[in-house]
């Protein structure tokens, strides 16, 4: 099952974070080069190449292509590759090159390397693995901490029995030369790749600078690692991490943005995805609605933010998150395990939330309301009365929020914002004949796309 993959790409904090990954998730075995003297001396010395990842900006194309060519017809390459970004590149036989944005999440990467590999979850399930996982110490070093108990071999044989646990501060042993790998229990190994792609990203959002377009990317990744860390491990370091970092890019992007159209423009160019174009979308209405009402406060937009970051996060998929009402849910043909989901995850993410550190109080409350009932689970018909008039700023922003994201995107891309603030004001109305919500819906009159 192991394969061979060539990495091409100057970018190294990037090949780390490839690298790891793709060894844990389908067994690759990633060599890196970044220049085409390095991609011929890699071709020498290994027996093929399964996999060629290219993300490479400098490099001149047409010498890569050449070479690219002789090492297929010396048969060192399989001739399957994943393009990260504009190439030229093309390469012979269907299905042998998986195309992706430069900016791709690490997910999609996983997944165009198992297709051309033909490698399943199946088979990753059974690979044997030993009782200890070795980890380079360059993908230790950085980490502000580490989940699992760490390890050294006390033999060249890195026997099972002779493991010499590390105790920490780790110093020591990093700075050691003659150690190469430390070690972590198997069975921890998701969870120390888990705080390794955390520390990763925190790091890229730190380094994107005041771009919020590419902020926009890498903190739509950051929700997908946020949520798969808190389904497998719970609230931990990392996760934590993670959160403020997200939380700190949310309000960034909208402010950065200003008017809705450009936000808008952003997300459909950089192809975020529903769940977190979702968040995006209602920090910019709840914003909006609270400037225009007396009683808003710095504080609530606080609470809002934090809310439209957590209220989906234990939902993975995108079309679980756009089931809002009990006939959505029916017209869904969903799992057991599906259903309980979607019915639990407002309660559920109050639950995660209370043991984030630095949350604003009562914001846990709010999450239960944030379907129109106070307990947290299923859906209603008729929002209850007793729900707070924040929760109702939420879930008019919500609603705002579902309105544009079920435009098809050429009309978006295409936007009148008279015409859609018109039917918008229209369809809420509609909904909220109640005279409680007045206030709330006459805000979006001023609102500019």
């Amino acid at each position: 099952m192991d394969s061979n993959a060539l990495l091409i790409s100057t970018n190294l904090d990037l090949v780390q974070f490839y690298s790891i990954n793709l060894e844990i998730f389908v067994g690759a075995k990633v060599k890196h080069a970044k220049s085409l003297e390095e991609v011929l001396a890699l071709f020498n010395s290994l027996e093929k190449v399964d996999v060629l990842i290219l993300h490479q900006k400098e490099m001149e194309e047409s010498k890569l292509i050449s070479l690219l060519e002789e090492q297929k017809k010396a048969n060192k390459f399989s001739g399957k590759a994943i393009i990260l970004g504009e190439s030229k590149i093309s390469l012979e036989g269907e299905g042998n090159v998986v195309n992706l944005q430069a900016t791709s999440s690490l997910k999609e990467v996983i997944q165009g390397y198992a297709k051309l590999t033909g490698i399943t979850a199946k088979d990753m399930a059974l690979a044997p693995v030993p009782e200890f996982y070795p980890i380079s110490k360059n993908y230790l070093k950085n980490l502000k901490s580490i989940p699992c108990d760490l390890y050294r071999a006390a033999d060249e044989a890195a026997s099972p029995d002779k493991m010499v646990k590390i105790e920490p501060p780790f110093s020591d042993v990093f700075n050691n030369n003659s150690i190469v790998s430390c070690f972590v229990p198997s069975k921890e190994r998701l969870k120390f790749i888990n705080a390794y792609n955390s520390y990763y990203l925190s790091e890229i959002m730190a380094k994107s600078g005041p771009d919020p377009e590419e902020q926009m990317v890498y903190a739509d990744h950051l929700r997908v690692q946020l949520t798969e860390g808190l389904i497998q491990f719970g609230v931990t370091e990392a996760s934590v991490v993670l959160a403020e970092t997200g939380l700190k890019a949310l309000n960034n992007i909208v402010s950065q943005h200003g008017k809705l159209n450009s936000l808008l423009q952003g997300m459909l160019k950089n192809k975020t995805g529903y769940l977190y174009r979702h968040s995006v979308l209602i920090v910019h209405f709840s914003d909006h609605m609270l400037k225009g009402l007396p009683w808003g406060t710095a504080e609530m937009k606080e609470k809002l933010t934090t809310m439209a970051f957590f209220h989906d996060i234990l939902i993975k998929d995108d079309n679980l998150a756009q089931i809002h009402t009990n006939d959505d849910l029916k017209k869904m043909a969903l799992s057991p395990e599906q259903e309980k989901t979607v019915l639990n995850h407002a309660y559920r993410a109050a639950e995660i939330i209370s043991h984030f550190p630095n949350i604003p109080n009562g914001t846990d409350v709010l999450i239960r309301q944030h379907h129109g009932m106070t307990g947290g689970i299923g859906f209603t018909d008729k929002l209850k009365s007793n729900i707070t008039p924040l929760a109702k700023v939420f879930i008019i922003a919500e609603d705002c929020a579902d309105f544009l994201l079920s435009m098809p995107e050429h009309h978006l891309k295409k936007m009148e914002g008279a015409m859609i603030r018109k039917n918008l004001l229209q369809v809420l109305r509609n909904k909220y004949q109640s005279a409680q919500y007045n206030p709330i819906i006459k805000t979006l009159e001023a609102i500019e796309f």
